[in-house]
């Protein structure tokens, strides 16, 4: 297994280990959503588990970033675009055809075109700015797939500005470019909201919803520069910190509407705050709240989160809609998430391991040319 936590060797190469903790993290996300769309256990705020994934998304693709840079000193590009293509597209092109097939078969008319056009948007991932006004809300059982979206618009951006960021040789510019976007984005939020934007703007658009996942990077790059690395001074705040930062985030499933100005007006950016003050928790500190992120079972459900994420809303609609009227809806949609635990399940095994096997070639620096990043020296500080 490798090596578990977050350190600078001696030749200052960053290196995050493998964190079961962080899949026990996804696997709670991944259950709020469900639980949300399956309309289970009153979580009118398990939307909110996208936000947890989106801070997650950007530590995790920055710390990515930072550990081959630390180590080679470069960007590899097209190693990080291929890997990237590797873990998501299989899954995503394997529910497309299942979602193509079904609508060809069970659906027709307006429904039939709706789908096709849904899935047209999801591949050339603009399925965000698709359901934004003055485009008809929803796009089929692929409606889900706008925080894929939002993800693969940051993956594209994200790399190539840290990269012209590091050029730069200054800590204190890259801190306050990514603190500056963060307090942009959210204030852009505030500002709709109060203008009376329609609130499907905010929720779907990525300009507004950039902070959540450069609240990931900036937790990222503290983590790369040693900000943490006097442990003993903060293991005090953190092991209060991080518990009262889980108690807010599982308080917020159960008590926040997406419909409800608070989360437009700083609500977004506080559940982010609380997930990377967690997420750093866990990563510099393990302690007992560590180990309950990291009971066997959650740590499975995150490690499949990903094909669980993609099918649980097609299977949950497609329940519903042969079964409706069969059986009381609460047991639908209970029926519903099983059956998406399964179809999950069977990707991750039969479809999606074989890719990542095949991403881990991809670790080490390929042929390619990689751009060289000038490193920032030890002398310069935060």
């Amino acid at each position: 297994m490798p090596e578990k936590g977050a350190d600078e060797t001696e030749a200052g190469k960053f290196k995050l280990g493998y964190q079961p903790s962080l899949d026990g993290l996804r696997g709670i996300a991944i259950l709020a959503v469900m639980a949300f769309n399956g309309h289970l256990l009153f979580m009118e705020g398990g939307f909110l588990g996208v936000d947890v994934f989106f801070v997650l998304s950007g530590f995790l693709i920055t710390s990515i970033l930072l550990q081959g840079y630390s180590e080679t000193s470069r960007f590899d590009f097209k190693n990080f675009y291929v890997r990237r293509a590797l873990r998501l597209l299989p899954a995503l092109l394997a529910l497309i055809v299942f979602v193509v097939a079904f609508a060809l078969v069970f659906e027709s008319g307006d429904r039939l075109s709706n789908t096709v056009t849904g899935v047209i948007y999801t591949l050339f991932y603009v399925a965000n700015w698709a359901q934004v006004p003055p485009f008809p809300p929803g796009i089929g059982p692929l409606s889900h797939a706008w925080s894929l979206s939002v993800e693969e618009q940051f993956y594209i951006v994200w790399p190539l500005l840290l990269f012209l960021l590091l050029r730069l040789r200054s800590r204190v510019v890259l801190i306050a470019a990514v603190v500056a976007m963060i307090l942009a984005s959210s204030i852009a939020s505030v500002l709709m909201w109060n203008a009376g934007v329609p609130y499907l703007r905010m929720y779907f658009g990525s300009d507004v919803r950039a902070h959540e996942l450069l609240i990931g990077c900036l937790a990222a790059l503290m983590l790369y520069w040693g900000v943490f690395s006097d442990k003993e001074k903060l293991k005090t705040a953190f092991q209060i910190l991080a518990p009262l930062s889980l108690a807010g985030i599982l308080f917020s499933f159960f008590a926040v509407s997406h419909q409800t100005g608070f989360v437009y007006n700083g609500g977004f950016a506080l559940v982010s705050l609380a997930t990377a003050v967690l997420i750093l928790g866990l990563v510099l500190y393990p302690s007992k709240l560590s180990r309950v992120f990291e009971f066997g079972p959650l740590v499975w459900i995150g490690q499949i989160s990903y094909g669980l994420y993609l099918w649980h809303f097609p299977v949950i609609e497609g329940t519903r809609k042969f079964f409706e009227g069969s059986m009381p809806p609460v047991l639908l949609s209970t029926a519903g998430v099983l059956m998406s635990v399964g179809v999950a399940a069977v990707s991750y095994y039969l479809l999606e391991l074989r890719f990542l096997r095949l991403k881990r070639r991809f670790r080490k620096e390929t042929r390619s040319k990689p751009i060289v990043v000038p490193k920032p020296t030890t002398a310069e500080s935060v």
